[in-house]
């Protein structure tokens, strides 16, 4: 689907390489590209409210969760989200990475076909936004996906189809997390004082005698 096929092969021999450094003892290595930060803030795991576009209706995905990891020594983010629709499993499974200190990529694996579909990420304001492209000839179909009120505790992505070079724009998935819990211990990323980070909960107030 993309232009050109060697940067398909050598993103997937990254994702084939992350699964070997992803939980590894002691602290790992620093991440030069503070751009990842805000979705490394995000390991863990979800509970997740999940709409899904099926016969032009969405559709909620019941018992849906997701999990958060960092691999890569903290330069990249894995997601799988999964639930049951319509009696059978439905999986996203992603992995975010930084290209360079401004800009982020992101692989989609489509659990339907088995495609790969990578898109290129930025990182502006209170959303993440991943934009994927594929040329028709005559037209370019888009997919858009957004992380949106990125917080610690919650946040939310939307994905959008378009068939005609974004003139028109189709919801095809919702998605809104709570967290279940975080990861214990996670790789460090160094944080770019310029892009805030998610907040952070209220801490809760000692107990009596503690």
């Amino acid at each position: 689907m993309m232009a050109s096929a060697l940067p398909r092969v050598a993103v997937i021999a990254a994702i084939v390489g992350l699964g070997a450094t992803g939980n590894a003892e002691g602290q790992a290595p620093v991440c030069p590209r503070p751009v990842l930060a805000r979705l490394a803030a995000l390991a863990g795991r979800w509970s997740v409210d999940w709409s899904y576009l099926v016969d032009g209706q969405l559709r909620a995905v019941e018992q849906a969760t997701a999990t958060i990891d960092i691999a890569a020594g903290g330069c990249a983010v894995r997601e799988r989200l999964e639930g049951q629709l319509g009696g059978h499993q439905l999986a996203v499974n992603t992995v975010v990475a930084a290209t360079n200190d401004d800009t982020l990529q992101r692989v989609y694996i489509d659990s339907d076909h088995g495609t790969f579909l990578i898109f290129e990420g930025t990182n502006a304001g209170d959303a993440i936004t991943f934009l994927w492209r594929r040329d028709l000839g005559t037209r370019q179909q888009l997919v858009r996906h957004e992380y949106l009120a990125l917080d610690r505790t919650s946040f939310a992505t939307e994905t959008h189809m378009s068939p005609n070079d974004g003139v028109e724009w189709i919801l095809v998935q919702r998605a809104r997390y709570r967290r279940l819990s975080a990861q214990v211990m996670t790789p460090s990323v160094t944080r770019d004082p310029a892009v805030p980070l998610p907040a952070r909960a209220a801490e809760r107030p000692a107990r009596p005698g503690v």
